[in-house]
């Protein structure tokens, strides 16, 4: 099972983050990561943005399209969990954004 893409929550900007903010109620963001981009950074979804030199990854490509990517002026600068980023830094950028703990809210969990 994966996410719909069409049900993903809307972009996020970084600069707005203050504390860990969590999106689409399946990722935490650490508001850390906002060091890292320009100021009209923002997260949301990959949707069908594939970067051409992203080739080869253990992530299955169908849940791709609903993965957070990090967006500068309608372009994918980084794709965290795919390890893709177009920064010069060596930072991982995977540990600002991770998957929250399935069963966080005894209520709900998450897939």
């Amino acid at each position: 099972m994966s996410r719909e893409v069409s049900a993903s929550e809307p972009p996020l900007f970084l600069k707005d983050i203050s504390e860990k903010n969590l999106w689409d109620k399946r990722f935490l963001i650490d508001p850390e990561i906002k060091m890292y981009f320009p100021e009209e950074s923002y997260l949301g979804p990959l949707r069908s943005a594939m970067p051409p030199s992203l080739m080869v990854t253990e992530v299955p490509r169908r849940i791709w399209p609903a993965l957070p990517a990090i967006w500068v002026k309608e372009e994918v600068v980084a794709i965290p969990h795919l390890c893709y980023t177009l920064l010069k830094s060596e930072t991982d950028l995977e540990k600002f954004i991770y998957l929250k703990p399935p069963f966080h809210d005894s209520l709900r969990f998450t897939i």
